[in-house]
């Protein structure tokens, strides 16, 4: 009777249920009881739940509750741990688990089209027989979808080596807060035009819901080494971590338990962990069988090193199956531990990682709790695990106190609240700890930009209280003649050159309140800067903001992986500065060694080793820019994973000096590639040496076109080298063809070449990128309409 009363008291639902059948929307008491939670604390009815099989149902749903008013909570398998799919009061949850379709598996492009409803292990499954792997895999995999992956940019184990989510979604077809089919991205590892995917992908389903997504594909790697470290300390099992990485070595997976965790692992799964240890190191590498020993034998010294008192390793299936048990049986065999668990989120710098450990301990002890800490180590990333009885009040007032001293703890220590569980509803209240009133209004206006009626999971990952415009720098008085070379100076060919951020700040905010047309450049040398908008317009005389003079490196953490520098820094001597301590950024832009840090990201143009390295959204970690009106904003963290808020950093790549100027940026780095060798190969059929070698488990870091033959990059260890040697010198026979060594210096010319072959953006998603730029640059002083 109740759900018959909600349909006839509803328009909306009663055009629903005609549109899906009663019974793929679901209303009443059982309806409301299964879809209230996801694995988070809080719980809220539903008003209906809705169940569509395909885009086009999707669309339907979406475009008859924007015109109803009514809200809409996406959601996937519901193992949310942030409450990214409770439902609003009022709303309707969008159930997409019927769409668990496999669309297309494409392995010469490495690519698979998937509906968002299909589980992530299931498509692992359905790619290991055909020699692939998709690389993000949470330890929810079993049973979490893609596109709730997507919606948070799910990480795991493995995104030590290989990236989060968003590293390896291309494209997405997405339906807007209106109803309306629209694709971002493509199946192209780079598309032209604001960077609108990489807003989605983190979004938690606030922007949009994606009904198709295009996921990266890698080849499986031949041979894989894993390795159990048992310490008696926590605090050196956590240095252990630092040592590694600073030595230069990236494992596929390191991860940590506790002493609490290792108990609650062996009364669940029995997974052999010494239950008087104080912590274990799951370590794992891959590559070519001849890199494997060398790698584990280094980590098991620097265990050692660090008065590791056990060390197994394991090389078979069967062997790393049973070490991994206990990692991905961990979280369920703490939910045994008590009635309730709060499994909470945050991430910090490596080098800190010992202390942040150490201040969990200490927080556990003072609200006496029971707290065991589960570390994606390697990546700084620990899920503080917090049992407790949810009848006992008192208990639960001190869990979240705890929850709130771990997420201030990491905080004070550099790092983020949050780095792959999200935001949701459960972390809301803190966004206020992490971003100040401009960094809010921006989101803010990004949510509206996407969804201007907040119809879209409302409730979720912003506060309740965002500023709708932040407070604008003060513009100084008189002319723009008058006043702008007070700010700064001006070089023989008349551009501006400021020498701090403030004069940007002050330059900026001059220009925007005199509607004086600006354009942002570095050093100039030819990187099309044209702005990603389709424009008729003529381009007018513009004042030139060259960021030449803001040239410092700022912070290299070496330990980290990470080093901050000057948007005016030039690439040739961020190398030379990382190569002392044995890094690099793996970038090859058009400009080559003279391009500035800024001018790269702006111009949005990876290079050629993208690949293997990841594309230049997934080497920044963290922007600050200053916009058109003088505001300076800070967006993202030297931390290599971070969900908090939309991925402004991300939208800044590419953007080409069109949304704001570029002040400074914080980078991933890697260890140096122990060597490096180019290879040229000419003749006989190319396009089956080159769909054959991308397909090895040992990739190439390149491979291109280069004239009438190919250029391959080899790097690594000198043994992945070479190995990767005697697949090109055997393939090569094969497809008769002849390999001969080339000079590197010939990656700058084919980067060069790559402009042309940036993959165009995708029409229907205009309207989002007229509104971003009218968001960032109201009065349209930087190019671009």
């Amino acid at each position: 009777m109740k759900a018959q009363r909600e349909i006839i008291q509803f328009p909306a639902l009663r055009e629903l249920r005609e549109l899906l059948g009663p019974r793929r929307l679901l209303t009443g008491p059982l309806a409301e009881q299964l879809y209230k939670y996801d694995a988070a604390f809080e719980m809220e009815l539903p008003l209906a739940v809705a169940l569509p099989e395909n885009a086009e149902e999707v669309a339907r749903v979406v475009g008859v509750c924007a015109r109803e008013g009514v809200p809409l909570v996406p959601r996937g398998a519901g193992t949310s741990l942030s409450g990214g799919a409770i439902p609003s009061p009022g709303s309707v949850v969008l159930s997409l688990a019927r769409m668990n379709r496999i669309l297309e598996i494409d392995p010469g492009a490495q690519v698979a089209v998937v509906q968002p409803g299909v589980v992530n292990l299931n498509l692992q499954n359905a790619l290991e027989p055909q020699g692939y792997f998709y690389a993000p895999d949470p330890a929810s995999q079993l049973v979490s979808t893609l596109g709730g992956n997507l919606g948070h940019n799910a990480g795991g184990p493995h995104c030590l080596k290989y990236g989060v989510t968003s590293h390896h979604i291309l494209g997405v077809e997405m339906v807007t807060a209106t109803g309306e089919r629209v694709r971002l991205g493509s199946r192209a590892l780079e598309t032209g035009g604001y960077n609108l995917l990489g807003l989605v992908v983190g979004g938690e389903g606030t922007l949009g819901i994606a009904t198709e997504i295009a996921c990266r594909l890698l080849p499986l790697p031949e041979a894989l080494g894993t390795a159990l470290a048992v310490f008696d300390s926590l605090e050196e099992a956590s240095e252990t971590v630092s040592g590694i990485i600073a030595a230069g070595i990236v494992p596929a997976a390191l991860e940590m338990l506790d002493q609490p965790l290792m108990a609650a692992v062996e009364q669940h799964v029995q997974a052999g962990y010494p239950l008087d240890a104080a912590a274990v190191l799951l370590v794992e590498v891959d590559g070519p069988p001849a890199a494997i020993t060398p790698q584990m034998a280094a980590i098991e010294g620097l265990c050692n090193e660090h008065h590791a008192r056990d060390f197994r390793s394991a090389y078979s299936r069967e062997e790393r199956a049973v070490l991994w048990r206990g990692r991905k049986g961990a979280a369920a065999a703490v939910a045994n531990l008590a009635p309730g668990k709060l499994s909470t989120d945050v991430v910090v710098p490596r080098e800190v990682l010992p202390e942040m450990v150490r201040q969990v301990t200490e927080i556990g002890r003072r609200q006496e709790l029971i707290i065991g800490v589960l570390l994606h180590a390697g990546d700084g990333n620990l899920h503080p695990q917090i049992v407790f009885n949810p009848r006992d009040t008192e208990q639960l007032a001190r869990v979240r106190r705890a929850q709130e001293e771990i997420v201030r703890a990491a905080l004070s220590l550099g790092g983020a609240m949050t780095g792959e569980h999200g935001v949701g509803s459960e972390k809301r209240h803190f966004m206020n700890l992490v971003f100040g009133p401009g960094e809010l209004a921006l989101m803010a206006g990004i949510k509206r930009a996407f969804d201007p009626r907040g119809l879209m999971n409302p409730g979720k990952l912003l506060p309740d209280e965002t500023p709708e415009e932040a407070e604008r720098p003060a513009v100084p008085e008189g002319t723009f003649e008058q006043v702008a070379p007070e700010i700064t100076v001006r070089d023989e060919q008349g551009r501006w050159r400021p020498r701090d951020y403030e004069a940007v700040s002050k330059f900026l905010a001059l220009a925007n309140r005199d509607g004086r047309p600006v354009r942002i450049m570095g050093a100039g040398i030819g990187l099309d800067l044209r702005s990603p908008l389709p424009t008729g317009q003529a381009e007018p005389e513009r004042e030139v903001l060259c960021t030449l003079s803001l040239g410092r490196l700022l912070h290299l953490e070496a330990a980290n992986l990470t080093v901050t520098v000057q948007a005016g820094m030039r690439l040739g001597e961020l190398q030379q500065a990382l190569a002392e301590a044995g890094q690099w950024w793996p970038v090859i832009p058009p400009g080559g060694a003279e391009a500035t840090i800024g001018g790269i990201l702006a111009g949005g143009m990876s290079g050629p080793l993208a690949a293997r390295y990841g594309r230049l959204q997934d080497l920044v970690t963290g922007v600050k820019f200053a916009l058109p009106s003088g505001e300076v904003l800070r967006f993202g963290l030297p931390c290599v994973k971070n969900v908090a808020g939309y991925a402004v950093e991300r939208l800044m790549v590419g953007s080409r000096g069109t949304l704001g100027a570029l002040l400074e940026l914080t980078l991933r780095t890697l260890p140096l590639p122990e060597r490096r060798q180019t290879v040229r190969v000419t003749g006989g059929d190319l396009e089956t040496f080159r769909v054959r070698l991308q397909a090895n488990g040992t990739r190439p870091a390149a491979v291109e076109p280069q004239g009438e033959g190919l250029l391959v990059a080899l790097q690594g260890m000198e043994s992945e080298v070479e190995a990767l040697e005697e697949t090109v010198a055997a393939l090569a026979s094969e497809t008769g063809a002849e390999p001969q060594p080339a000079e590197e210096e010939l990656w700058t010319l084919v980067a060069a070449g790559r402009r042309e072959r940036l993959a165009p953006p995708p029409p229907g998603a205009e309207e989002f990128s007229r509104r971003l730029k009218e968001l960032f640059d109201p009065r349209g002083i930087l190019p671009g309409p």
